[in-house]
């Protein structure tokens, strides 16, 4: 008769990796999570809407670090400017909090530099879409400035006249640029 095969031997792990402690500049953080680079809300909380306060700012936040984002950038679309005054100061307030300091790593701007072409400018209102040449760079130091210098990344059209220039003033100014 055949005898049952043997037990397969316990799968040994190694333990899991000792981390060194957390350094205080976020740039240097260990994350063991996932970082959302562009979240435009959660639960019905939209950080483009000029319903945002406070309260449902850090709400938001809270909720998508809870649900394991190790680390976000809040997310603002192509909007009036009336927009970015009333939602950059709520999110640099999430982004200087105590309770949320290294975990919201600043603000993400989706616009309004990007394509206006169908397609391409998807849910973002054509109408506010702007052209990088036309005042760009003002533009964006106006928003750097409603944000306290949050901004950490750009989303920006390319092939838009003034693209490259705007580039490099939003790099110089300390954020991120990504090309779409």
């Amino acid at each position: 008769e055949d005898a049952p095969p043997p037990p397969a031997p316990p799968i040994r792990r190694p333990p899991p990796p000792t981390l060194p402690p957390v350094p205080s500049s976020p740039a240097t953080v260990p994350l063991l999570g996932f970082v959302d680079l562009q979240v435009n809300g959660v639960g019905g909380i939209s950080f483009s809407a000029l319903t945002l306060t406070a309260a449902s700012c850090m709400a938001a936040c809270e909720r998508l670090l809870d649900a394991g984002c190790a680390c976000i950038l809040p997310t603002v679309i192509t909007s009036p400017v009336e927009v970015y005054a009333h939602v950059l100061p709520l999110l640099a307030d999430a982004c200087e909090s105590e309770r949320l300091r290294g975990r919201v790593l600043g603000i993400h701007l989706e616009g309004p530099f990007i394509s206006d072409q169908p397609g391409a400018v998807g849910c973002h209102p054509p109408a506010h879409v702007l052209d990088p040449a036309n005042g760009g760079i003002a533009l964006f130091d106006q928003l750097m400035s409603l944000s306290r210098g949050h901004v950490r990344l750009l989303t920006i059209a390319a092939e838009g006249r003034g693209a490259a220039e705007l580039c490099a003033h939003a790099i110089a100014a300390g954020g991120g640029v990504f090309l779409r």
